[in-house]
């Protein structure tokens, strides 16, 4: 292809300006720069977790209804397990919060015999295995009523807000226990309290890319990013 020199012969002021070509003049010309790009945000939320260097990767664990998960044998029963999504939040919150502070990280590891324990360290020293679905199982089949189904099939519902799940989820583990003792001998009264994980709440929601319920990627799930209270401080 040639260029035809008739047909590229700009006249006009206004077109020779809209092409943004500048003389040179031997370097004495001046010239417009276009501005840098930004790194650091606005938001001093933001630029902490640009600038910090100590940044792990969560697992997400699937939920039940998918359906590319199979059923799970415990002993000689196979367990399916549906609306999982308040004990997966859950489960996510805790490994966030494992990385984040160091109280709930020496609580993981310093109880023994704590079967929801035992699965967040599975999953942040392992990641996610076919033995972590299994223990979700094994902890949920004591806490909801189950449905039996033909061939050794048992269907278990985990739909519940997370209030009733903490509750009986962490029931041998609360967050405050206070003793009432009284000076003439009367029976000591015992009040327990759980400490909430706070959340001053959401920036935003990112919306999934695909319309799957199957995909396991991030940006297909969607989420929300909300600001937490990690390190003593928002």
């Amino acid at each position: 292809q040639r260029i035809c020199i008739d047909c590229h012969n700009i006249n006009n002021v206004q077109d020779i300006i809209a092409t943004k070509e500048v003389e040179d003049w031997r370097g004495l010309a001046t010239v417009d720069k276009q501005p840098k790009g930004r790194y650091l945000q606005k938001d001093s939320i933001q630029n902490e977790f640009l600038l910090d260097t100590n940044i792990h990767k969560i697992p997400i664990i699937k939920n039940g209804n998918n359906m590319s998960l199979k059923p799970v044998k415990i002993e000689k029963n196979n367990y399916s397990l549906t609306n999982t999504c308040a004990f997966d939040s859950i489960l996510q919150l805790f490994i966030a919060a494992y990385f984040d502070t160091e109280t709930i990280k020496l609580f993981v590891h310093n109880v023994s015999d704590f079967k929801f324990c035992e699965l967040i360290k599975e999953m942040v020293s392992y990641g996610i295995k076919k033995s972590s679905y299994r223990l979700r199982a094994m902890i949920l089949k004591d806490l909801f009523t189950s449905k039996e189904l033909p061939n050794n099939c048992i269907l278990i519902n985990c739909e519940v807000s997370i209030g009733f799940l903490c509750r009986n989820l962490f029931q041998k583990y609360p967050s405050f226990r206070e003793i009432s003792k009284c000076e003439k001998g009367c029976p000591e009264r015992f009040k327990t309290m759980m400490d909430e994980y706070k959340l001053a709440g959401l920036i935003n929601f990112k919306s999934p890319a695909k319309q799957t319920r199957h995909s396991t990627d991030i940006q297909d799930i969607g989420h929300y990013t909300a600001i937490s209270y990690r390190r003593g401080k928002w």
